[in-house]
């Protein structure tokens, strides 16, 4: 690979980020001048506006950068004592000395991506898809005038908005607004100083470069014997269940991994994807102990802040769930609450201070150095006399002796640890031997019983051949006394040689003469020698197979001997893997994590007993002892592991293990430096979920592909597909083609397969839309009769008549709303028989913030129902609730020739309904949801059950909730409310959505 392509690569990623720091920039950050706009309309700046700008730009050698604003828009912020502004949309620019504007030849006018449906932004003016498509059929031309500029930026916003820009909440400026140049983003600071430094040194890690190394399409390797890397699985953090098939796959290959290898992962939703993650954790946690090593660097990360709070949810303390244990499964050193350690910016200290153990920097002016405050910081600040104490305390307890010292109880726990990673080593490898020959049994003779015969057979052949080769010895012996026996003229006469010969053969019956080529002394020496020879091997190989049978057998009769007193020893009746794991799972490799713990306390007071060292790397050894598991978020994480004196150096490489979660959601050039401090990672994620929202839209992106030629790959397109473009790529995408392992191979990585959040009739529809058929449904549906929320179906439809109206470029559906809140408060006592807390239970998701906002208003206004979570499909992913409400929004004559914004990918109907464990149901307009054939909708219309919810009564007081101050509306939820067609909801189906929807 060249050194080139990686440079160029790198210096495309900071190009994409600082492109996305201006085309999102922060309003609240700009240092910006009002200027009137019909000056910006004729791009003339008058001499009065000139020399305003000019102050704030004293070096115009060239004509400079400059952002505008025609559409400012403000709102007054009384908290904060000012207003608060949004800018809809810019038209880059180029100012000369003069105050005349020019096109800029690089960037088109544009609105920020963060004002765009998908969005978590609270304000929003259009979809997305519509500026895309805008920009495609109206390319950015370098060589256009000011008036096609600006007129250019009037088509977009016409496409894309209407014919004004109207924020909810917000009041236009008659003025515009103008600033210079580049704009930095605090959120990507850590990423850009980070990618800087690494192209200052030139030097790159393995993980980077096989980001290019590994081509399109390179096939990727299954391990067929995977399950000889059993034996390392040391490790679980909890004894609630065990692995499933899918994911000890996963973790066998990780094991398999060496230095500068990434495992891809893909995890759709309730797949268990955190407790594979723990598994990793906590196996090389224990390897480390069993070699009395450092214990692992371990960094977990994601651009999704609900990742990162789900993954260190999942580090808090691991308890036995049956409450066995309790001495050992406690920590033995106070104040310990987590195998997780947060790294925070210092300004969001105080908002998780108490809920993680927390890890900070603070720069020191005295110093001139980093500060290191946090959690550990504070522990090891304590009396270590009182912990030791403590320790020492639990640990004579758990062992029943006393132990007064700290290097004693080591010895004890690490003795005992050994000895259960010995048991879980001897289990694991009598079973992947057992399953070996038992296959080989199986595919070689069939049964024991067969395997018995072929011995038998075998043994008989051996007698034959034995007897002929002894035969064979003994014509040879014969011959020799027969020559010796002749007249000196037979030596001399080759004609008696061969008359004497052809007897002698004949009377011992020896079939060999027309083999020979002649009958003379020579020719018959070599013959009957090779007989022999032949007969000897002959021999030999049937002696070998019967000896190798018989071992065979009886190395299988003991394995299987063996194998039943195990079994017989644990209680274990049936003869499945999933018993055995059972045992290994929830009771060895538990034990073994929880000894594991203890084992580093012990090392972790020695080591603050010994004295603290100022060595970063030391540090994080020593914290890891602890927390196993460094928790960060992928724009931080850089700042956190680089040394703390100055300079600040970064620990390249210091990371032995980089896991990466919500994958898909992570953009290519956020992840290339933690790759970079890292010597392996594991990358999980899904990327028939959500996607990231990118910084650049394509023809930016186009631009600086472009302009950064990475010649390994030729074409634009290629380079979309490898998943490094900030436009189209994820991380996830990136890590399906360069992983090192993969089972399919369409798919790129390992697969988890076994879902167990939703109810089967609910993941079926992501399985036929988006997994191909491939997920394991394990939470089977109910028997009639118990269902969790009775008559409430686990795919419902309730079909609303409304009429959807866009609101300050969002929609809303007054109806649906109402429906939505009606239906809620109606069935809230059912809702809440195992639940007493409604939010706990249920939750409603729609593609439009405003819809969601009138949904919360109308829940609020009309039934005091709060603190529910009702919000955009983005905001949701990654949570789950038991019920979810799907409000589709798009309904009536304004929608009539309108794809919805559900329908335009597969994705977001993927997460919505995958959020619903027990029921999932859309209120929405049967007559236009679902209409177009093969979109998402309409395979999810396909499935859906009738909801009988409304009578007369429920109707009347709807439509008086609908029509309050304002005229009577017509249309109404519909008296019937049945969807006509029933189909196999349980069907294992694999159509998948086609993308050029028929409309």
């Amino acid at each position: 690979m060249l050194l080139r392509d990686i440079n160029n690569l790198i210096s495309y990623w900071i190009k994409s980020i600082e492109d996305g720091d201006q085309l999102n920039f922060d309003e609240d950050r700009l240092d910006f001048i009002e200027v009137p706009t019909n000056e910006i309309k004729v791009g003339e700046l008058f001499p009065s506006s000139f020399e305003a700008v000019s102050k704030k730009f004293d070096k115009w050698n060239e004509n400079v950068d400059v952002f505008i604003c025609p559409c400012p828009q403000y709102r007054e912020n009384h908290s904060k004592k000012k207003k608060s502004l949004i800018f809809p949309l810019v038209i880059p620019a180029k100012l000369d000395e003069s105050g005349s504007l020019h096109p800029h030849k690089e960037v088109a006018p544009f609105i920020p991506r963060k004002y765009l449906e998908p969005t978590e932004h609270s304000s929003s003016i259009g979809e997305n898809y519509d500026a895309e498509s805008y920009r495609r059929l109206n390319p950015h031309s370098e060589e256009g005038t000011w008036e096609m500029v600006y007129r250019d930026a009037q088509s977009l916003v016409n496409k894309v908005v209407g014919q004004k820009v109207i924020v909810d909440g917000y009041r236009p400026l008659s003025h515009s607004m103008i600033w210079f140049g580049r704009i930095s983003n605090m959120a990507t600071y850590q990423i850009r100083q980070c990618y800087s430094d690494m192209k200052k040194k030139g030097e790159y890690s393995p993980l980077l470069h096989r980001l290019i190394d590994a081509p399109v399409g390179e096939k990727q390797t299954f391990l067929k014997n995977h399950d000889q890397f059993s034996s390392l699985h040391f490790g679980q953090m909890t004894n609630q269940y065990s692995l499933t098939d899918s994911q000890r796959k996963a973790l066998h290959h990780f094991f398999a991994l060496e230095e500068g290898q990434l495992l891809a992962v893909n995890g759709p939703p309730g797949t268990g994807k955190t407790t594979l993650l723990q598994s990793i954790v906590s196996s090389a946690w224990i390897q480390s102990a069993l070699t009395e090593d450092e214990p692992p660097l371990i960094l977990a990360t994601s651009s999704n802040n609900k990742a990162i709070e789900n993954i260190l949810d999942s580090f808090k303390a691991a308890l036995p769930s049956d409450g066995s244990q309790e001495i050992l499964s406690k920590r033995w050193i106070e104040g310990l609450s987590s195998y997780g350690l947060f790294c925070i910016a210092q300004s969001k200290y105080d908002k998780y201070d108490g809920l993680h153990p927390l890890f900070t920097r603070k720069y020191n002016n005295q110093s001139r150095k980093m500060d290191i405050l946090g959690y550990h910081s504070d522990f090891e600040k304590e009396n270590i006399d009182q912990k030791v104490d403590l320790y020492l305390k639990n640990c004579s307890s758990y062992l029943n002796k006393n132990i007064d010292d700290l290097n004693d109880a080591k010895v004890e726990i690490y003795r005992m640890l050994e000895d259960t990673c010995q048991q879980i080593v001897k289990i694991t490898t009598l079973y992947t031997e057992k399953k070996k020959m038992d296959d080989r049994l199986y595919n070689e003779y069939g049964s024991i019983h067969q395997l018995g015969l072929c011995v038998d057979k075998h043994t008989k052949e051996e007698e034959g051949k034995y007897h002929a080769y002894q035969e064979s010895k003994e014509l040879y012996s014969n011959w020799l006394n027969h020559v010796k026996k002749r007249s000196f003229f037979h030596s001399l006469i080759g004609y008696l040689q061969k008359i004497d010969n052809e007897i002698f053969l004949r009377e011992n019956k020896a079939n060999l003469i027309s083999s020979s080529k002649s009958l003379k002394d020579k020719y018959i020496r070599q013959l009957i020698q090779r007989e022999e020879m032949k007969c000897l091997s002959e021999y030999e190989s049937y002696r070998e197979q019967r000896v190798e049978m018989v071992a065979f057998k009886e190395r299988l009769l003991l394995m299987r001997r063996e194998w039943s007193d195990w079994r017989n020893q644990n209680n274990i009746n049936d003869e499945s893997e999933a018993s055995m794991f059972k045992i290994l799972d929830e009771k060895l490799r538990f034990q073994a994590f929880l000894l594991a713990t203890h084992y580093w306390e012990a090392r972790w007071l020695m080591d603050v007993n010994a004295g603290l060292d100022k060595n970063d790397y030391q540090r994080w050894k020593r914290y890891a002892k602890l927390t196993p598991c460094v928790v960060a978020t992928m724009s931080s994480a850089p700042g956190f592991f680089k040394t703390s004196s100055y300079p600040e150096e970064y620990l390249y490489g210091s990371i032995d293990l980089l896991i990466v979660d919500e994958a898909g959601q992570v953009k290519p050039e956020q992840a290339g430096t933690v790759l970079a401090l890292a010597k392996k990672a594991v990358i999980v994620g899904d990327t028939e979920q959500l996607e990231p929202i990118a910084g650049v839209n394509a023809h930016v992106d186009e631009g600086n592909i472009k302009k950064y030629a990475i010649q390994t790959f030729t074409e634009i397109d290629s380079f979309h597909k490898s998943g490094l473009s900030a436009s189209q790529g994820n991380l996830m995408r990136l890590a399906q083609r360069i992983s090192r392992f993969g089972e399919h191979e369409e798919l790129g990585g390992m697969l988890l397969r076994e879902h167990y959040r939703c109810r089967e009739d609910i993941i079926q529809y992501s399985n036929e839309l988006c997994y191909q058929g491939r997920l394991i449904p394990k939470k089977k549906n109910p028997e009639k009769g118990e269902e969790k929320y009775r008559d409430i179906p686990m795919l419902g439809f309730v079909n609303v008549e409304g009429e959807a109206e866009k609101i300050v470029s969002s929609w809303q559906n007054k109806r649906e709303a109402v429906s939505i809140a009606y239906w809620i408060n109606k069935n809230k006592k059912l809702l809440t028989d195992y639940d007493s807390n409604l939010a706990n239970v249920i939750a409603v998701v729609t593609p439009y913030k405003q819809q969601a906002r009138l949904i919360t208003r109308y829940l609020k206004s009309e039934f005091r129902i709060d603190n529910l979570t009702i919000n955009t499909v983005h905001a949701l992913q990654g949570a789950e609730k038991d019920i979810i409400i799907f409000s589709p929004t798009f309904s009536g004559e304004k929608c009539k020739n309108q794809i919805p914004f559900y329908d335009k990918t597969k994705n977001l109907l993927n997460v919505a309904v995958s959020r619903a464990k027990e029921s999932f149901l859309v209120f929405g307009d049967k007559e236009t949801f679902g209409r177009y054939p093969n979109s998402p909708s309409f395979l999810l219309n396909r499935r859906v059950n009738s909801v009988s919810s409304f009578d007369d009564s429920d109707l009347k007081a709807v439509d008086q909730i609908v029509n309050k101050n304002k005229e009577t509306v017509k249309k109404g939820i519909s008296k019937s409310i049945l969807v006509a067609e029933t189909v196999n909801i349980a069907d294992h189906g694999s159509t998948i959505y086609n993308q050029n929807i028929k409309r």
